[in-house]
């Protein structure tokens, strides 16, 4: 009874109604925190790529002489204002990375295609997938999932801040010809510096090359000669679905990473419709994406020459910074 007469007057004068809450509230804090263990338990490498083992044959192509990975290489441009190398005199971890140069390449020549030779459509391409030819199947990004790619990046002290009304495309998430990419990271010039963005397209803006892009990150200047680490968290929605996400994430050096932009919207086109290009009935976009990195851009008259190294693509921001272990891949 005496119990029951406390249990009253607390109610009564309100200390119970408190002390419910309290409890409420402890348990909200454990219910998050044990939901973000569980995540981080269940997170997952599903690529790595550095530049440890990693050789290049007569077409390109990157070859990990451990796992035997293959990984395709578009190429647009001329052969010999264009360099590709795995060095050891650049790196973020390890002993080696990639290197990638162009020239100047503004009007040269006419359209010619002779071997790895191809000069046709006033561009400069070196890109390479992330995904080796050998997981395409199973670790290509797919509609309604979360994926973050990280890599770490340096400019070299050569190079030249881009033309202005040009963009240099250092990494794309890619939905097939002849639609252009969903998303793209590029470097621009900005008030007179070299500065990272993230761009986005939908049906809405169409996907032709003269569609519109959405700013998804406006950009940020990036040093030469100084490592950054980025991050691009992209949960995949197309118009048929709610609205996805682009996160931004970066860190200079080994300095912890940090969010510098959220967007919120759909990102590539629904396979099921014609990705609004040029109002082309003829063509579908491919219902599975493919992650590129290098250097795409619009011929000029600058020189660019950049580094890549430690890239992650993984289900968690933490998983894809290159400073993270791999612990094995999805």
């Amino acid at each position: 009874m005496l119990k029951y007469g406390i249990k009253i007057m607390e109610d009564f004068t309100g200390k119970g109604v408190i002390m419910r809450n309290v409890v409420k509230k402890k348990a909200l804090i454990l219910c998050s925190w044990l939901t973000m263990i569980s995540s981080l338990f269940s997170a997952e490498h599903i690529q790595s790529l550095d530049f440890e083992n990693i050789t290049l044959n007569e077409n390109l192509r990157l070859k990990d002489t451990k796992t035997g990975h293959r990984f395709h290489c578009a190429i647009k441009g001329y052969e010999k204002e264009r360099s590709i190398k795995v060095v050891n005199t650049e790196s973020f971890l390890g002993k080696h990375s990639i290197c990638y140069s162009i020239g100047q390449t503004e009007g040269l020549g006419p359209k010619v295609s002779s071997g790895l030779d191809v000069r046709g459509n006033g561009t400069d391409k070196i890109h390479h997938s992330i995904i080796p030819l050998e997981r395409k199947k199973k670790a290509l990004f797919s509609f309604g999932n979360t994926y973050c790619t990280g890599f770490a990046i340096k400019l070299d002290e050569t190079t030249e801040v881009p033309q202005k009304g040009t963009q240099v495309i250092v990494f794309q998430i890619w939905q097939g010809a002849p639609f252009g990419p969903p998303l793209k990271m590029s470097l621009f010039n900005k008030n007179g510096g070299i500065a990272a963005g993230v761009f986005v397209r939908n049906d809405k803006t169409g996907s032709s090359p003269s569609a519109p892009w959405l700013t998804a990150q406006e950009g940020i200047i990036l040093k030469k000669g100084v490592w950054y680490r980025l991050v691009t968290k992209v949960v995949l929605k197309h118009q048929a679905m709610k609205a996805g996400r682009v996160e931004v994430w970066m860190a200079q050096g080994h300095k912890p990473l940090k969010k510098i932009s959220v967007w919120d919207g759909h990102i590539g086109y629904d396979p099921a419709g014609h990705g609004n290009y040029a109002n082309r009935k003829d063509v579908k976009p491919n219902p599975k994406c493919v992650p590129t990195f290098g250097v795409y851009r619009a011929r000029q008259k600058r020189k660019i020459k950049l580094f890549f190294d430690d890239i992650r693509v993984a289900s968690s921001v933490s998983l894809a910074d290159s400073l993270a272990p791999v612990k094995g891949e999805k």
